[in-house]
């Protein structure tokens, strides 16, 4: 939620560790291997090689303004429906904002959401930038739900919309949520040893969190281009698919403002970089009933053939 100004996390790698194909361990930097640590930023951590560990450089992120926009009780009287108007109105302005703010507007069947991340900014400016977005009063009627903070601390904006949706006093803040032991992989059903490495919480002196519960998660995502912006006819045609499917799918349109500043010296094979203009993540629960399970596979790909010609 910071990188439209900051960067992607692939500009901090300042160098790897790797296996590579002939299984030897190596070093990839701008200095050594420079091809191989090209490619690896922006193929991925397991793809032309195996990286063991990363080096990065840090960065101290300033204190911040944060904002949490809903649309619930939808209007009927509003042309195309809510969700349509403030998904358009986002598109068309949140890319384009100042590079410091970074959102996303959440489509849910019955809901419509708008957060982002004023990184360094204050309540005032963060405020006069949201009066210029036009979001809050898009559909001619004020959002059921508006939250603008300022002073945020960085463990603060990473939980809003989480845990908070207040900027609380730093001694009032409780990362305790982020306190988790990393468990990429999944125990699998028939008893195989669950692979495990090296887990540690972030803080020791904060009890560890329980992970996420795990569900099946489907997804898709496609990425708007600044020379192929979605037409409106398609954006609504998309909004009315993710309102058409059924409660238990837990549909979510979660789409980012993209346009990132190309930070001096930013050297990495990142896909489309420089011609991102938003990222549309589509996400569906599966279900263990195979009627439903099937009927959502052919939502994605229903989605897929409707949508990938007009996006690319």
């Amino acid at each position: 939620m910071v990188m439209r100004s900051q960067g992607l996390s692939v500009d901090y790698v300042q160098s790897l560790q790797a296996v590579n194909s002939e299984g030897e361990l190596v070093t990839a930097s701008a200095s050594q291997n420079s091809d191989l640590f090209w490619a690896m930023l922006g193929g991925g951590g397991g793809t032309y090689a195996i990286v063991t560990e990363f080096t990065l450089r840090l960065i101290q992120l300033p204190r911040s303004a944060m904002v949490f926009l809903t649309w619930s009780d939808y209007d009927s009287t509003v042309p195309k429906g809510v969700a349509y108007q403030v998904a358009k109105r986002f598109l068309e302005w949140a890319p384009k904002a100042d590079p410091a703010f970074t959102s996303q507007v959440n489509v849910f069947r019955n809901t419509v959401q708008v957060s982002g991340w004023y990184l360094g900014k204050s309540k005032a400016q963060l405020q006069e930038l949201m009066d210029s977005s036009e979001l809050l009063n898009v559909t001619g009627q004020a959002p059921t739900t508006v939250v603008i903070e300022g002073d945020c601390n960085t463990d603060n904006s990473r939980l809003f919309g989480y845990t908070t949706f207040t900027c609380q006093k730093d001694s009032e803040v409780n990362p305790f949520v982020m306190n988790t032991i990393q468990d990429p992989f999944s125990a699998l059903p028939d008893g195989t040893p669950q692979f495990t490495y090296n887990e540690t919480t972030i803080s020791p002196s904060l009890d560890a969190a329980p992970p996420w519960v795990r569900f099946k998660r489907m997804g898709k995502s496609f990425y708007m281009q600044k020379n192929n912006l979605l037409q409106d006819e398609a954006l609504e045609e998309v909004v009315n698919r993710i309102q058409s499917l059924d409660e238990e799918s837990r549909i979510w349109g979660e789409w980012h403002a993209w346009n990132i500043t190309a930070n001096e010296g930013t050297r990495n094979a990142f896909g489309w970089r420089e011609e991102a203009y938003a990222h549309l993540q589509f996400q569906i629960h599966g279900s263990e009933d195979v009627v439903k399970q099937k009927a959502y596979e052919k939502w994605f790909e229903d989605l897929e053939t409707f949508l990938r010609p007009k996006i690319g």
